[in-house]
């Protein structure tokens, strides 16, 4: 059985290619997540943590004024943990047009006695079973190469960023990695001159696995990206978030080079394809 959620979208959701930035699919995601674990009439759902999420990216979403439809479904239930799949989508005239589709596995937890991941309850096990739809996803490699990172990115917390329960929010994540993807961009072009501009680029996939919830505070966080692979027309980034060698997040993007006036892929110039790879390549 699929919940479908009809999530508004806000102007200020659009990037500069005028379509909805990718980050801003995650809170799409996270606000169907509410609507859906709220309608299984049980409430410790609604008290849980993402361990990892999948965004791919379909085709671009422009602002009209309309919501965005949202498909969720339960596709597996495990002891503590378990597994959503989403579309996202428009229809017209009996047309389905996908912008969206992701994949994330929440994790149960007791925000407040242990502030510890707590079993499903059989209850919540029931009711989640009666929802499951066997969809096929396979997990990525987060490994990163072993060479320094080919940007270093300090993140500084915002009140904004934090969530009910105390915690910098998932959505958050994707922005730290992506403020991280354009400090990568800018430096590199640096070292040509101060004038190169960056390359048109789009977020195919992003997966994040969410390793330790955090809090505010003053100090920074450093986000730590590598160029893993690059392609004629993509390249894969894998990044990790933390400090003093603790990791709290990890992320893997592919990512496309794009221009925005033919609307379609193209390759890499061979500037950018030299300034791209990776040291060992």
């Amino acid at each position: 059985m699929r919940h479908v959620y009809a999530c508004p979208i806000r102007w200020g959701d659009m990037d500069a290619f005028q379509h909805v930035n990718n980050v801003y699919y995650a809170d799409y995601l996270q606000e169907a997540r509410w609507d859906f674990l709220a309608s299984t009439g049980c409430p410790g759902l609604n008290f849980v943590v993402l361990g990892s999420q999948r965004l791919n990216y379909v085709s671009p979403l422009a602002f009209d004024g309309r919501p965005i439809l949202v498909e969720v479904w339960v596709t597996a239930v495990g002891e503590k943990s378990f597994s959503l799949a989403y579309e996202l989508f428009r229809e017209d005239d009996g047309v389905r047009t996908v912008h969206l589709r992701a994949y994330a596995t929440q994790v149960a937890f007791d925000y407040g006695r242990t502030r510890r991941s707590r079993p499903l309850t059989e209850q919540e096990r029931e009711v989640l079973t009666a929802r499951l739809e066997q969809t096929e996803y396979m997990p990525v490699d987060f490994a990163v190469p072993g060479v320094p990172p080919t940007n270093v990115h300090p993140v500084q917390l915002r009140l904004s960023d934090i969530d009910l329960g105390g915690i910098v929010s998932n959505v958050k994540y994707l922005e730290f990695f992506q403020e991280a993807r354009i400090d990568l961009f800018r430096s590199l072009a640096a070292t040509v001159s101060p004038d190169t501009g960056m390359p048109g680029t789009v977020v195919a996939q992003a997966d994040v696995q969410y390793v330790r919830p955090i809090g505010h505070r003053v100090d920074t966080y450093d986000v730590r990206t590598w160029v893993s692979h690059v392609g004629t027309k993509s390249l894969v980034l894998t990044a990790e978030f933390g400090d003093a060698g603790e990791i709290k997040a990890r992320g893997r993007f592919v990512m496309v080079c794009f221009d925005l006036a033919e609307a379609k892929a193209v390759e890499f110039s061979p500037m950018w394809r030299r300034l791209l790879t990776p040291p060992t390549a």
